[in-house]
């Protein structure tokens, strides 16, 4: 961001409501502009575009001391008017200090690699590839891999202190999703730090298989030590890895080869873990050598095989992709163009920035909280992971903190005898109607016995 671009306002929480206000019904701020200053002190600061009409948005920049009470007193006196995002966004200082907003144009050759890691995340989720063809676009709005491709689209340039950043905070929300489940943000992140470490597109399958492989040992320590700890599982993998197996020019045989692979993988695998994944992919990747015969991989336990191969795929590019794998790969990249900014401080598609949205949750009514907001789509928060980089996150796990679900009572509506009997008393005359050739000209529907109790009309248990 460029600080030319705005001017800066020290002002008490209790005057932020009105001055967004007056800015929103096009006035101009009352108090003298400070000078701009990363480092400073104050609790709270607001920052004014000066070319609204671009689309950039007020933008509250709160210390870090104070970001609970300015919060805690928003939503205490300033309940109606909330959310806070909904009028600017908001960061905290220390955030502020680590964004540099100077930002590139989106790489949209590359484009293609990262909305392919969208398409492995929705079927690790989903357990098939089946769902590619049904929702890809709607599930894509709610994977990890999708805001990655936006945050490193943005920020992949820079240190990596932002996409630390990101990565945590994706960490914190699948805490709240999956409170007993492992967390696969580590799963993910291994393969987003590969696609974007890759500079080129890798035509060759056996080269990007060899690429991977080599990468992800170099940049994981732990990994390496799990497989050097195994030497069959290593071998195996290498084997695959090399290809040499799979050089038959009959389908048949690869598919042979194929299972015969993921048997000895599963075998030494036990866990079905990230690195077993890696094999089992490669192995499917080299049948069709490309996307053709990603099938393959609905029969298999290991779900971190999607994940590896459509890294793989990611890496060849267009050239290793069956027209299916094309156009569900270029209707996501479409909606990344969509959602893609040129400047992260714009205006987004977003409910909630994320420092609201971690403070709702830290509250005992964060699902009621989460449920009263007003939302753009039902059933769904959008938050703004970092700014310029949006998530989609479904209430019904999220908004719940980790609480259990109440239990349903089911309904025993059919188990009252005197239903019951009416019913049965109902089919018999049916039948006996159906028989007969000549149709009733009145038939009589029979009725459940009444009494009268207390002035009101209830059930009689039918007599034994």
């Amino acid at each position: 961001m460029k600080s030319t671009n705005y001017t800066w306002h020290g002002i008490e929480t209790i005057n932020l409501m009105p001055m967004l206000y007056r800015l929103r019904a096009g006035e101009q701020p009352t108090t003298v502009p400070e000078s701009f200053s990363r480092t400073s002190g104050a609790k709270l600061r607001l920052a004014v575009p000066i070319s609204p009409s671009e689309r950039h948005c007020p933008i509250a920049v709160v210390s870090d001391s104070y970001a609970n009470e300015f919060f805690a007193w928003l939503y205490t006196f300033a309940e109606d008017a909330m959310p806070i995002s909904l009028h600017c966004k908001i960061l905290k200082s220390s955030d502020f200090v680590d964004l540099d907003l100077a930002i590139p144009a989106l790489p949209t050759a590359d484009l293609g690699r990262w909305t392919a890691l969208v398409m492995g995340e929705i079927m690790f989720r989903t357990g098939t590839e089946e769902i590619l063809s049904e929702a890809a676009t709607s599930w894509a709005l709610r994977s990890f891999s999708f805001a990655a491709t936006l945050c490193y689209a943005t920020y992949g340039h820079q240190p990596s202190a932002v996409i630390e950043l990101f990565i945590n905070r994706l960490k914190r929300i699948t805490s709240v999703q999956l409170p007993n489940q492992p967390d696969p943000i580590g799963a993910f992140a291994t393969i987003w730090g590969i696609c974007h470490r890759s500079q080129k597109f890798l035509h060759s399958p056996s080269e990007a298989a060899v690429y991977s492989f080599q990468l992800l040992l170099d940049t994981s320590p732990e990994l390496r030590k799990v497989l050097t700890s195994n030497p069959p599982l290593l071998k195996a993998l290498n084997d695959a890895v090399q290809g040499a197996d799979f050089s038959s020019d009959s389908l048949e045989r690869r598919v042979m080869v194929f299972d015969k692979y993921s048997a000895v993988i599963n075998s030494l695998d036990a866990q079905n873990s990230f690195l077993g994944g890696f094999g089992i992919a490669v192995a499917a990747f080299f049948v069709g050598r490309g996307t053709s015969h990603l099938h393959l991989l609905d029969g298999q336990l290991n779900k971190f095989s999607y994940l590896w191969f459509s890294l793989l795929a990611g890496l060849c590019g267009e050239d290793c992709w069956d027209p299916k794998w094309f156009a569900i790969n270029r209707k996501i990249a479409t909606l990344a163009e969509f959602y893609w900014v040129s400047d992260p401080l714009k205006s987004t598609l977003t409910d909630l920035c994320w420092e609201e949205y971690n403070w709702v949750l830290q509250g005992r009514d964060a699902a009621d909280q989460l449920k009263v907001l007003p939302k753009i789509t039902p059933n769904v928060v959008t938050v703004e992971i970092v700014p310029g980089v949006p998530l989609q996150v479904r209430l019904g796990r999220a908004e719940r903190v980790g609480q259990p679900s109440p239990s349903r009572p089911a309904f025993d509506g059919l188990s009252t005898p005197a239903l019951a009997s009416w019913l049965e008393e109902i089919a018999r005359e049916f039948k006996k109607r159906s028989n007969n050739t000549e149709a009733p000209s009145n038939v009589r529907q029979p009725e459940l016995p009444l009494e009268e109790q207390s002035g009101e009309r209830k059930l009689r248990k039918p007599k034994k």
